[in-house]
């Protein structure tokens, strides 16, 4: 019996050894999956669903985020708080504005958070807007912001540093106003706007008569087949007054694009702030990822599953203080959600056609669970971007509907000098009437949903007169509006509204804070010069075969830091002018291009390569156009034949012994004239 014992022992022994040689995980999952992680509602139908070891694995290695009912419950509930406590802050301001006031009436019919709110355009086309409750949030943020020596000292400083020096010798500088009083700063940056409206029209907007429409705005990048998009459709040009004039951010524009049927227009206006800053500053026309923006706020800095609605300023601010680089849009490609069941539902938010990760949901990560015997569990993706990417930056408030001034002067100034403003106002009548993309209804409603676009340049009464245009517009001419609406609303994605209109009906405008650097593109541009290409020699020389077609593209690139194409002619100058190439070169925005060409005589080529970039300011007619030449060296060689001899066997005398020749030569296509060419012969034993 005792020997019974001892084996038996010492094969529990055994078990127990292999057991925790086999277990390589950091924790005990009896202490992992506790009660307060479980997942107590149905697992959500575009879960993924993994194993409870898997699952455990993810999350302890920072891929996933756990997610209970309760969480979410208590994001609510804060959001509701937080709702409640806005209401009060602005029900305890003296002398509310009208705007406020009715601000605050459409709270108290909406006693619940409302984040976002879907409106019918003119068009018939449903968008989803922007809520009471954000409207509520961002007014507060606005207030505090506007009343704030920090944030009113910014704005003076950004438009002090950009006044001509003859009108900075007439005020303080902005060392001058540090550690003075709010009401001090106001009264100085007041002053500012008086002095800039000493300049005349056109010295102070820089917009000028366009005088070739056929050299207009950036177009949109190819979308990546089946990974979603950020636009719509290929834009038509616009006909209005984006066409007819050029102004000082018009080649600085990222594309027109489209939202979809997600409440993202505050994603869409600071990402595109963005894009135009790093055209302005560095020269860099790139396509940021708004997905992977709305994805970090709605997850990480503001979480919420089931709301859209937010407001760029604070969104921007959560991505600086975050130190979050921004990455392309390939990194992540938008998902427009056309099948997204209503402002209130996600099911249908994933399209089949996308292809990208997704989920019923506002921040749409993807969704993993996993089944225990006793219960259940769920969290979602992390998504993290560590590369170079592309800095984000914070805000300033320039102004919110109440205040005693609108200083039209000093946002023309900062639009003339490469700052995109960022505009939020109440969807009424005449915007979403306003197919021609002109702003003329002053109507306003009750208990409106808002928007959030950007105002990238201002037309003047003068400027519209000079043109033969209606030049007698409210506050003395059009803000120039970008929307994330797509290409067929307004005037292909642009409107025109009146500068007295946005200054009585619009809520709030911002503008990055941008310091003066501008890139070599932007001074180029704004002098009304060409901008000149560049033909980058790959290889130099270059040895290709006789009589062999070969795509002398593969050995030249040319570039340009705004143009889509230019003209190139490529010429043979080796005994004369013989011409390979001469037209059209496209750039970016199709596909490559190729210049298939054979070379009939051995010897050496020089072959001249000269690009010609038209205008990219037409304000000057008279302007020469750019060019830029280079030489690209060829060899053109006769590469001997190959020749392999393929036999099986032994060779033995008087029987036949079959060779098979394998005949290759690059300088001769034709397979009858090679086989005549080629000599057979056999030496004696």
């Amino acid at each position: 019996m005792r020997y019974l014992r001892l084996m038996v022992a010492g094969l529990f022994l055994g078990i127990w050894l292999l057991l925790a040689a086999c277990n390589t995980s950091t924790s005990n999952s009896n202490d992992f999956f506790t009660k307060d992680k479980e997942w107590t509602q149905d697992i959500p139908s575009d879960a993924e669903i993994v194993s409870p070891e898997e699952f455990q694995k993810r999350v302890e290695a920072g891929e996933l985020d756990i997610i209970t009912p309760a969480v979410l419950e208590a994001q609510e509930q804060a959001r509701q708080k937080e709702y409640q406590d806005n209401i009060a802050f602005l029900q305890n301001l003296p002398d509310k504005s009208s705007y406020l006031t009715d601000l605050l009436e459409s709270a108290a019919a909406m006693p619940s958070y409302e984040a976002d709110r879907s409106m019918v355009m003119s068009d018939g086309q449903t968008v989803l807007l922007l809520g009471v409750g954000v409207e509520i949030a961002s007014a507060v943020e606005s207030y505090k912001a506007l009343h704030s020596v920090e944030n009113v000292l910014d704005d003076y400083t950004m438009t002090y540093n950009l006044m001509p020096d003859t009108l900075k010798a007439q005020a303080a500088t902005p060392d001058s106003l540090k550690g003075k009083s709010l009401a001090e700063v106001q009264t100085a940056l007041a002053n500012l706007d008086t002095l800039l409206g000493t300049l005349s029209e056109t010295a102070l907007d820089g917009v000028k008569l366009e005088t070739n429409t056929t050299t207009l705005l950036q177009p949109q990048a190819t979308p990546i087949a089946g990974a979603g998009t950020d636009i719509d459709v290929i834009c038509k040009p616009p006909i209005g007054l984006v066409s007819q004039f050029w102004f000082p951010l018009k080649n600085f524009i990222s594309p027109i694009k489209w939202q979809g049927g997600r409440g993202t227009c505050w994603a869409f206006a600071a990402i595109g702030a963005i894009e135009s800053r790093e055209r302005v500053q560095n020269d860099n026309p790139v396509n940021l990822s708004e997905q992977f923006f709305v994805n970090k706020v709605k997850q990480d800095w503001d979480s919420s599953d089931n709301m859209d609605g937010y407001w760029p300023e604070k969104a921007l601010k959560e991505a600086a203080d975050h130190n979050q680089a921004l990455p392309t849009e390939d990194f992540w490609t938008y998902n427009q959600s056309v099948n997204r069941s209503s402002e209130t539902d996600y099911a249908n938010s994933c399209d089949d056609k996308y292809k990208g990760d997704c989920s019923n949901t506002a921040h749409q990560s993807r969704r993993v669970c996993t089944k225990r015997l006793i219960g259940k569990n769920c969290g979602n993706v992390t998504y993290k971007f560590t590369g170079s990417g592309v800095a984000a930056s914070r805000v300033t408030y320039l102004w919110e509907s109440g205040e005693d001034r609108f200083d039209l002067n000093r946002y023309r100034l900062l639009l003339s000098q490469g700052h995109v403003l960022i505009a939020t106002f109440p969807v009424y009548p005449g915007f979403r009437n306003a197919a021609s993309g002109f702003v003329t209804d002053y109507t306003t409603t009750k208990n409106p949903a808002f928007h959030v676009v950007q105002i990238v340049g201002f037309i003047s009464n003068q400027e519209l007169a000079r043109q033969g245009l209606s030049s007698n517009i409210g506050g003395g001419g059009y803000f120039i509006i970008k929307n994330s609406g797509g290409c067929k609303t307004g005037d292909a994605g642009y409107f025109y509204i009146p500068a007295q209109y946005v200054d009585t009906l619009f809520t709030s405008l911002s503008s990055l804070n941008l310091d003066t650097k501008r890139g070599e593109v932007w001074n180029y541009d704004q002098a009304g010069g060409t901008l000149p290409a560049t033909i980058e020699i790959k290889t130099n020389p270059v040895r290709v075969d006789l009589g062999v077609s070969i795509n002398l593209a593969d050995f030249f690139k040319v570039t340009h830091p705004i143009a889509t194409s230019v003209n190139l002619s490529v010429s043979d100058r080796t005994d004369g002018k013989h011409d390979i190439h001469s037209g059209g070169w496209t750039i970016r925005g199709g596909f490559p291009p190729s210049l298939p060409y054979t070379f009939k005589r051995l010897g050496k080529y020089k072959l001249e390569l000269i690009a010609t970039t038209n205008k990219v300011s037409t304000s000057d007619p008279t302007f020469p156009a750019s060019t830029v030449t280079a030489t690209l060296n060829v060899d053109v060689v006769n590469t001997p034949p190959s020749i392999d001899l393929l036999h099986d066997g032994k060779a033995y005398q008087g029987e036949d012994f079959p060779i098979t020749a394998f005949v290759r030569d690059r300088n001769e296509t034709d397979g009858q004239k090679l086989c005549l060419n080629t000599k057979w012969s056999v030496d004696a034993p």
